[in-house]
C-alpha cells in the first residue's frame, strides 16, 4: 500500500518510475501542488474466523477519510496476530497534515462488519 499512498499524496507513480529505470529510461516524475499527507489504518476481525461476510460501511466516509475497502472475501480463513495477519479491510485518510489524517481514523474497525465461523485455536 505504500506506493499507492505515495501516488495519492504526491501524484508520483513509484512502480511506473521503477519500470522506467528497469528498461533504461530516466523517470520523469511530476509533483502536483500542493502535496498532501495520508494515513492508512487496517481493520481486523473480532476473532480468528472463516469469513462468511465482509461489509464496508462507506456511508460513514467523511473527509478527510477518502477510501474504505474490504480486504477479504467469504471463505477466507483469517487469524489474528501472532498466528496470522488478518488485515481484513483498510481505511485511508488524505489531508493537509499527517496529524489530521491520523486523527481521522482512530478506529478503522468501525467502518466494517465481519462475520464468520470461529476457527479452532492455532497450534
Amino acid at each position: 500500500m505504500i506506493p499507492y499512498l505515495g501516488l495519492l499524496t504526491s501524484g508520483v507513480d513509484g512502480p511506473l518510475a521503477a519500470a522506467d529505470v528497469a528498461v533504461g529510461r530516466r523517470p520523469a516524475p511530476r509533483f502536483p501542488k500542493p502535496r498532501r499527507a495520508a494515513s492508512i489504518r487496517f481493520a481486523y476481525p473480532p476473532f480468528d474466523m472463516e469469513v462468511t461476510s465482509a461489509t464496508a460501511h462507506r456511508e460513514l466516509i467523511r473527509p478527510p477519510v477518502a477510501e474504505v475497502e474490504v480486504g477479504t472475501q467469504p471463505g477466507a480463513r483469517v487469524r489474528l496476530p501472532p498466528h496470522g495477519l488478518a488485515r481484513t479491510g483498510y481505511v485511508i485518510a488524505i489531508g493537509e497534515t499527517l496529524e489530521e489524517t491520523r486523527a481521522a481514523i482512530p478506529d478503522a474497525g468501525r467502518y466494517f462488519t465481519f462475520e464468520g465461523v470461529p476457527l479452532e485455536p492455532a497450534p
